[in-house]
């Protein structure tokens, strides 16, 4: 039961609705998509960051701004599949190749 929790929230954090609505959060005060934005832009964040810390070159080359939104493309096509966020990033390379901004 918990892991599937967990399974939905990680699902809404990432935008998927019909997660949300599982979670079964409480409507009273802030709806379900403000709570949980939150969360979302914590969770960006701190990928974009993980990324920075993967790629301080790439960061120091294109600039902060350039590369926050080069991480923030890249997380919406390739969401982390593993725990361990130090590891985040495999096919980051790869997508600047094929991002015209990069």
């Amino acid at each position: 039961m918990l892991a599937e929790l967990q399974r939905d929230f990680a699902r809404a954090v990432r935008g998927d609705a019909l997660a949300v609505a599982r979670l079964g959060i409480d409507p009273t005060g802030l709806n379900a998509e403000r709570r949980l934005a939150v969360y979302r832009n914590h969770h960006r964040l701190s990928l974009a960051a993980a990324l920075a810390a993967n790629f301080p070159t790439v960061e120091k080359v294109v600039g902060e701004a350039a590369f926050q939104a080069l991480a923030l493309s890249f997380l919406a096509i390739d969401p982390p599949r593993d725990p361990r966020v130090a590891d985040y990033g495999r096919g980051f390379l790869a997508f600047l190749d094929s991002d015209p901004r990069a």
